[in-house]
């Protein structure tokens, strides 16, 4: 692996070579700067279709990603250090896995939340697993695409995040029925939702990830269509604030480890975004990026929180990559 440095007035930059000298990575920062570590995974070639979306173990760095095949979806269980595990036996109930979340309960419970934009009758649903791949819980009205709260239902949900409390947001409109961002209590029943398809303060087109804030609880959303990041009061759905994204839409939203700024996905210009978490114009402040090669389309990040690291899931040219922290720069956040 070859890398360069260098300033370029208050930027750096430097080349990366990735997936074994496949794919090529251009890393261009101005305060935020992420080097690949290619050593990870050890073994790349278990990634033989799209993987949407990643989930971290915060308790102990180890990895999950979401494949999703042509009839189904799996689950792949890396350790931090990259060597594979295990399959989680997830087939027949997963039908096409998009988002994917490992949460830890208030009582010490862990488990990975899937949403499922598949057609079938296990489809329009939000999943809880065990870690070992059994179904645990399913939310939305199996098979059934809807609008109803009452009882729950969903179109193609995107991403799930949890707050400090264990409320679980939901962002519904991966080009399904809804556009719309729902919270929901503890017994997982609605408490308010907010949006519909369009383009103004309070409306969506294709709202593709959440995520909450750790300094402040307040909840993010990447609006796709929309090019742009829309951040909502957790207590009730008021809009506090909204940035747009240059270069392309927004795919992911998930904060850094000191919570100073945002990893953002651009699919559609295969760019990973630093964005700050401090919104103080019409314009999101760009920190940094990483520019992968072209066509390898990254959908869905995720956060170790306690190296700083993120992995990105690729559904261009199938993968998943690490990314670790170069420097890191404290800024007050939204």
């Amino acid at each position: 692996m070859h890398e360069m440095s260098g300033k370029l007035s208050t930027s750096s930059y430097f080349f990366l070579l990735v997936h074994l000298g496949v794919h090529i990575s251009k890393v261009f920062a101005e305060t935020i700067e992420y080097r690949l570590d290619d050593s990870w995974p050890k073994d790349k070639s278990l990634f033989s279709a799209p993987i949407f979306s990643v989930a971290v173990n915060q308790d102990n760095g180890d990895v999950y990603v979401a494949k999703r095949n042509t009839k189904d979806s799996n689950i792949l269980h890396f350790l931090r250090d990259g060597e594979f595990k295990r399959f989680l036996q997830v087939e027949g109930t997963l039908e096409q896995v998009h988002g994917l979340t490992f949460h830890t309960d208030l009582q010490g419970k862990q488990s990975l939340w899937a949403t499922d934009v598949g057609n079938g009758s296990y489809g329009y649903t939000v999943k809880e697993y065990s870690l070992d791949g059994a179904l645990l819980r399913m939310l939305g009205t199996p098979g059934i695409a809807g609008s109803h709260l009452k009882p729950l239902q969903f179109g193609n949900v995107a991403d799930v995040a949890f707050d400090a409390r264990g409320l679980l947001y939901a962002v519904d409109g991966d080009g399904g029925v809804n556009n719309r961002l729902i919270k929901l209590n503890s017994t997982f029943q609605d408490l308010w939702s907010v949006g519909k398809e369009g383009s103004g303060e309070y409306e969506f087109h294709i709202p593709h990830s959440v995520a909450v804030s750790p300094r402040t609880g307040n909840v993010w959303v990447a609006d796709r269509m929309n090019n742009r990041l829309l951040v909502f009061d957790q207590k009730k759905p008021t809009l506090l604030a909204s940035c747009s994204m240059k270069g392309g839409q927004p795919y992911s939203v998930r904060f850094s480890a000191d919570g100073s700024h945002l990893i953002v996905a651009q699919l559609n210009n295969d760019t990973v975004t630093f964005v700050s978490s401090v919104i103080d114009s019409s314009v999101c402040k760009t920190l940094g990026f990483v520019q992968l090669t072209k066509t390898v389309k990254p959908h869905l990040v995720d956060v170790d929180l306690k190296s700083g690291a993120f992995y990105v899931g690729e559904i261009g040219i199938p993968g998943c990559q690490r990314f670790v922290p170069v420097q890191k720069r404290k800024v007050l956040g939204l």
